[in-house]
């Protein structure tokens, strides 16, 4: 009796699986060399963005900080508990209308919203005492928000954002959404996103005005940590650098 061999269409069969399976290996080491680095890359850029918004939040804070304070020989956490713990208000409202950066980001917020307010006319265009309208209508947020940004332009106002936030702050729902999302701000401002270390602050007391420096704590050691790991240095293709720095409020990148 003949010993029974495998037939050709078993070895073709295994063959295709064993083709099938490479394929896939190989398609999804495809796709991860694609997808990973752009997915590190992403990161990067948004922690970078978050970083630079953060030195300048920290610049406004000192700045409302040293508007009442002769020296700066705080911590960072002692500047945004001296704005945050004031139970009038008076000093985040400061804050807020300084930090144009925060602003911007308010602003931004306040367009998405499908709220409607009941305003006079010329209260927002400012027809005059000739024609001064008393007319009371509903307008969606904004709207409102667009109309002030165009009146600023307008007029070429230096401080657009704090006036369209000083004017928003009418609505008392509007100011404590105001004020809610500059606690949130100032609340997360410590670190550099990327690797998570508090910001280099010096100021000096000697100059008037005060001299205040941000620097990004990125350094040579952060590049060659990163540079030690394989998967994101090697496979992700990560590079990092320092994010910059704030000379009194100049920016170095």
């Amino acid at each position: 009796m003949s010993e029974k061999r495998p037939s050709t269409k078993q070895f073709k069969a295994k063959g295709s699986i064993l083709l099938e399976i490479l394929a896939v290996i190989l398609a999804a080491a495809l796709v991860f060399s694609v997808t990973y680095p752009n997915k590190l890359w992403k990161a990067e850029d948004k922690n970078l963005e978050k970083c630079r918004e953060n030195m300048w939040h920290i610049y406004f804070a000192e700045v409302t900080y040293l508007d009442a304070n002769l020296v700066y020989n705080d911590t960072l956490e002692k500047v945004i508990d001296f704005i945050v713990s004031d139970t009038t208000g008076k000093r985040l409202k400061r804050y807020t209308s300084l930090d144009s950066i925060l602003g911007g980001q308010i602003i931004k917020t306040f367009k998405t919203l499908d709220d409607k307010v009941t305003i006079t006319v010329d209260s927002v265009f400012g027809a005059g005492p000739d024609s001064v309208i008393t007319k009371m209508v509903d307008i969606q947020v904004s709207a409102l928000v667009d109309s002030m940004l165009d009146y600023a332009n307008e007029v070429d106002l230096d401080t657009t954002e704090a006036f369209v936030l000083d004017s928003l702050r009418f609505w008392p729902a509007y100011a404590a959404k105001i004020d809610t999302i500059a606690f949130v701000t100032l609340d997360g401002l410590y670190t550099c996103p990327t690797v998570g270390r508090d910001y280099i602050i010096s100021a000096n007391n000697d100059t008037i005005p005060k001299l205040i420096n941000i620097s990004c704590p990125i350094d040579s050691t952060d590049k060659e940590e990163l540079a030690a790991d394989f998967k994101r240095s090697f496979l992700g293709g990560l590079r990092i650098e320092n994010h910059g720095a704030l000379d009194n409020g100049e920016k170095t990148w």
